[in-house]
This record gives C-alpha cells, structure tokens and sequence, in this order.
C-alpha cells in the first residue's frame, strides 16, 4: 500500500490476492451451502469400497461424501446406495478440503492395506514428504484433508482408521507410532482395539481400529 495525497492506494498484485482469497472463500461456503444435513449424524467415508462403513454405521448417519481411487469399487457402491450420488472416483492426492460438504461429525478411513500385510510387500505407510507413496502411505493425503479442515474450523468430532493387524507391527511399529503422533499433535484422543471377525461370522480375520476424539467432544462417563 502507498500514501498517495492523503489517500491509501493498493498495489494491482495485492489486490488481487485479495480478491482471490475471498473467491475461495466464497466457493467453499458455497459448497458447504449446496448440502443440508439429512439427519443428527453426519460422516464422510474414504477409501470406500462398496461403502461397508457406511452399512455398519446404519440409517442413522446421512454420508456427506465417500471416495474411492477404483472404478470398478465405484461401480459397487453406486450399486449398494441408491446411485451413491456422494461418491467421487478420484486420487485421494488430488481432493481439496473445498470439495468437502458441511461439516460431519466423524470420518472414515480403511485405507489400503497392502503396505503393511504380511501377505503383502511391507513398506509401510512411509512420510509425508516421500515422493515414492506407497498405497497404504495414501493415508498422509487423508491426513491433509484432515489439517486442511481443522484450518477451517471443522474439525471432526470423530476420526475412525481401520487396517490389518500389520499396522502395528510394520517398521517395527514406526507406522502406528507415526500415525498416532499426528493425532496426539492436533490434540485428539485416541485408541486402538484388535477386533476379529471370528467373534461375528465363521472366519478369523483381524483388524486393527483407531478411534480418535476431538477435545471438545463429550463422552459419556463410561467411555
């Protein structure tokens, strides 16, 4: 800005960082604004896959948004829900918070698993910074958009991870005490529980659960 004859002038460049922000601005309340929420409980899911995330939690939660990478997954869950008017077929690394409706009240997240399987080739979830993602290091993309919606102020209430039981041993445990880290940072609360399928239908298989919860939620006494 300039002092021209009493008068305060703005430089062209400032301006129009200016007006760009309040465009964005504008396209995010926008987008927020072409959603109304259906119901109490609000979610989005990641790395949906036919959408059994959204089958567990029941009529009772309204899906803002799900993504998934695969087309053919799409093809399913479009199948499952009614069209799945909310899903979008993309990389996960090229979504942006804008694209996010509303605000849910928890979000999702099995992302890939074959990183940290056994049966699988074991690299791990690796950094935020690696340039050579590994499929289960999509997990840092959904962290982003995580950051990104804190920065707005809207945060979930709820962040739910599901994985092999590998997580928490891949890299000698660096991977879970990576992901759990980020959570610790932005203040959430977490925990894990290892729930086999064994106890619900005639197979044993593992899973590894993070649930994590925002400061301002309130929990019941016993949680």
């Amino acid at each position: 800005c300039q002092l021209d004859g009493g008068k305060i002038t703005m430089s062209a460049w400032i301006a129009q960082a200016i007006n760009e922000r309040i465009q964005r601005d504008i396209e995010r309340a926008n987008t927020r604004l072409k959603y109304t929420r259906q119901s109490e409980r609000c979610f989005y899911e990641f790395f949906a896959g036919g959408g059994m995330a959204r089958a567990g939690l029941g009529a009772q939660w309204d899906c803002l948004f799900a993504n998934d990478f695969s087309p053919m997954k799409g093809h399913a869950y479009r199948s499952n829900w009614s069209g799945g008017t909310d899903l979008l077929v993309e990389d996960i690394n090229n979504i942006t918070s804008a694209q996010l409706p509303a605000q849910a009240d928890l979000v999702w997240a099995s992302f890939p698993c074959q990183d940290l399987s056994l049966a699988g080739v074991y690299k791990g979830i690796g950094s935020e910074d690696d340039h050579n993602q590994t499929r289960s290091g999509t997990f840092w993309p959904f962290w982003r958009l995580m950051r990104n919606l804190m920065d707005e102020r809207r945060a979930l209430q709820i962040i739910v991870l599901e994985n092999v039981y590998g997580i928490m041993t891949s890299n000698k445990g660096k991977d879970f005490t990576s992901i759990g880290a980020v959570l610790s940072d932005a203040g959430y609360r977490f925990g894990a529980m290892v729930i086999d399928a064994q106890h619900f239908v005639p197979q044993s298989r593992s899973r590894v659960f993070i649930v994590a919860v925002h400061p301002s939620a309130k929990l019941p006494q016993h949680l």
